[in-house]
């Protein structure tokens, strides 16, 4: 086990010299990689991570959770009460929630694990107010494993590739050629340099890439079409010839 992804279930203290209070949020939102990035953006957000909880393997792998081992996607929230409360984090958690209902599969259920009872009060009554009492699990919180760090801030490494692969050279001359090829090559980049399989944001089929580039002519090419124009060429010559007097001769 990896003892370095292993993160307490309690609320933070804090830090000896620091003024800041630290406390914990935990949700599961469906995909984790979206619900971090709105997280990220929310004054009073100190930290967050995605990784896995709720389950029974000891040590979860996305594979193991994608498998079923009763993990769920999830988010960690490190916050400062003074300046962001709990309740207005559930109101993030429930405008994006994106979670399936309790009789789905647990990777990508709908939870809220709760670190104290005054947090268990304020979500049941988040819940209720958005009538998802019925679909939402409430759980007091366990042990918890962050995620393989490709997925740490998944969305926020994409866009930053993606500002990268644009401004290169390579990519603004394709571009002008061919703007289908040019977002062709900016979507392999990303795939290829953050590892991470398409599936887990869109569960598509694989399509096969078809390439826009024209080939360049063969000599065998360039022979065959002179002597193609060169038989049109006479054929249309000899159609605009007036027609021969013989009587004449």
């Amino acid at each position: 086990m990896e003892l370095s992804r292993q993160r307490p279930s309690t609320p933070c203290s804090p830090s000896a010299g620091r003024t800041e209070r630290r406390e914990i949020a935990t949700f599961a939102m469906g995909c984790f990689w979206k619900p971090q990035a709105a997280f990220d953006k929310v004054p009073g957000v100190l930290k967050t991570s995605v990784g896995y909880t709720g389950g029974t393997s000891p040590d979860p792998t996305y594979k193991t959770v994608k498998g079923g081992d009763g993990h769920s996607e999830a988010l960690r929230i490190e916050f400062d009460p003074t300046k962001v409360t709990y309740g207005e984090l559930l109101q993030v958690f429930h405008r994006d929630n994106k979670g399936d209902s309790v009789c789905r599969r647990a990777q990508y259920r709908s939870a809220i694990w709760v670190h104290s009872p005054e947090q268990r009060a304020l979500a049941e009554e988040a819940s209720r107010a958005a009538g998802k009492s019925d679909c939402l699990h409430i759980l007091e919180a366990v042990s918890w494993t962050d995620a393989e760090e490709r997925h740490q801030k998944y969305d926020e490494k994409r866009e930053a590739q993606a500002s990268t692969v644009v401004k290169s050279g390579a990519i603004a001359s394709s571009r002008k050629a061919s703007p289908l090829l040019a977002e062709a090559k900016v979507a392999q980049h990303l795939t290829e340099s953050l590892k991470v399989q398409p599936e887990e944001e869109q569960q598509q089929p694989q399509q096969q890439q078809v390439s826009v580039e024209a080939k360049p002519p063969t000599p065998w090419s360039q022979a065959t079409l002179w002597f193609a124009s060169a038989r049109a060429a006479r054929r249309k010559c000899k159609a605009s010839l007036p027609p021969t007097d013989l009587s004449s001769i």
